[in-house]
């Protein structure tokens, strides 16, 4: 979650939780001559699915120069990656931007880690940061983890621990996976109990890695039947640490 912008998340969210197109600027061109809307956004997701990009850009572009920011965002996406057309990181930023400003948080997020590998394209000093700060603040995930990890890296430890807290609260699955770990790890009988009461919550919500921590936890703590059943449902999910893990506690039975 913390590297990688993916197509399918961007698509996949947007179509979940898509916004209305902004009415399109007075300037914008379009080969729709005949004034007619569109292909639908979610049928460029199905040509983008069928490998067939330039059906998927044509049908972007087409919904972008409508004043979609789902389709902005896909454009974006497909300069900056050069997937189906030439890579151009500054197309692909301009579309990032122009989603941005017709409200699109998914956006802001990727225009957040392309400056990050490319920090040429920052207009100023800091706009990457304050990208994440606002993707942030439109409650998008994603952006959530990065900035927890950017307090981290930047040796602000007490914000980091309040905001994982803040996310934990609000029941954001890596967070409570995040802080349930930490807690899970400490000397103190109580943090251990909240830290596997916050592992177990996120474990219930698909999460294998909280299954994984929740294992060594209960496995410290001697709980060896409740770690082997942790192990088991990371394992169903093919997270090799939890393998390894599991492997161990079933060599040392025999």
């Amino acid at each position: 979650m913390k590297k990688t912008f993916r197509l399918l998340l961007i698509l996949a969210l947007a179509c979940a939780f898509a916004l209305p197109a902004a009415a399109a600027p007075e300037n914008a061109q379009s080969d729709d001559v005949s004034g007619g809307e569109p292909a639908p956004f979610t049928e460029g997701i199905q040509a983008w699915s069928a490998k067939d990009y330039d059906l998927a850009k044509s049908i972007f572009m087409e919904n972008a120069e409508k004043g979609s920011p789902q389709a902005m965002t896909a454009l974006g996406y497909m300069y900056s990656r050069g997937t189906g057309v030439k890579k151009d990181l500054m197309t692909g930023a301009h579309w990032y931007r122009m989603a941005i400003a017709a409200g699109e948080p998914y956006a802001m997020y990727a225009l957040y880690e392309l400056m990050k590998s490319e920090p040429s394209l920052e207009d100023s000093p800091g706009e990457a940061r304050s990208l994440l700060k606002g993707a942030v603040n439109k409650n998008l995930t994603a952006a959530a983890h990065e900035w927890y990890h950017v307090l981290e890296d930047e040796g602000k430890a007490d914000e980091a621990l309040a905001f994982v807290k803040k996310c934990a609260g609000e029941e954001q699955i890596w967070a409570m996976t995040t802080l349930g770990t930490k807690l899970s790890q400490s000397q103190d009988a109580a943090d251990v109990k909240a830290g596997l009461e916050l592992l177990n919550k996120s474990a219930a919500k698909g999460d294998m890695t909280a299954h994984y921590f929740a294992g060594n936890a209960e496995k410290r703590s001697g709980n060896v039947a409740a770690a082997r059943r942790h192990y088991e449902e990371a394992e169903k999910q093919d997270y090799a640490p939890a393998m390894y893990e599991l492997g161990c506690l079933l060599l040392d039975e025999n």
